[in-house]
């Protein structure tokens, strides 16, 4: 993390898909020092520095070919805990991926408190918490009010990201 603070500048990031996650979250460093993004596919060459979803590469961690920096978490992961927190070196600097289920417009509230209590409770299981840990995820079972808060959120957030960093949608 050391020598990424101090080659900010110099960076070229690399991201698998543009306009998604990876390519927004690199706007977000300080200054937007990433002056080069290289969309890229198999054998895509040496970059600098990726946002990855950790449960995507994975495989390649496990390889020794990815060499990760820190996760983008406020605070250190179990599954990785010798990696630092973004944070600890960019106070604030947090981008969480997240999966989320959603009804209709109109569902009535007993179906969707019906379904948020089945959910939650499935992820509570053994079975299903053992298969999210394989895959480097975890579920929390959040609550209708709280999902839909974090959407709000999100796309306050990333709209004034996306404004600052003049993104376009082609």
């Amino acid at each position: 993390m050391k020598t990424l603070r101090r080659n900010l500048a110099r960076l070229c990031t690399a991201l698998a898909v543009m306009a998604v996650t990876g390519h927004s979250l690199a706007q977000t460093f300080p200054s937007r020092p990433l002056k080069i993004v290289v969309p890229f596919g198999p054998g895509g060459g040496s970059i600098s520095l990726s946002f990855l979803n950790i449960a995507g590469v994975m495989p390649q961690l496990k390889a020794g070919q990815l060499r990760p920096l820190g996760v983008t978490t406020l605070k250190r992961l179990a599954v990785l805990v010798d990696l630092p927190a973004t944070n600890d070196i960019l106070p604030g600097f947090e981008v969480n991926s997240w999966y989320g289920m959603m009804t209709p417009a109109g569902t009535p509230k007993a179906i969707v408190n019906q379904l948020q209590h089945a959910v939650a409770k499935a992820l509570r299981t053994p079975d299903v918490a053992e298969k999210l840990a394989q895959l480097w995820l975890h579920g929390s079972g959040s609550t209708p009010k709280a999902h839909a808060a974090q959407i709000r959120s999100d796309l306050e957030r990333w709209a004034k990201i996306a404004k600052t960093a003049n993104l376009k949608i082609n």
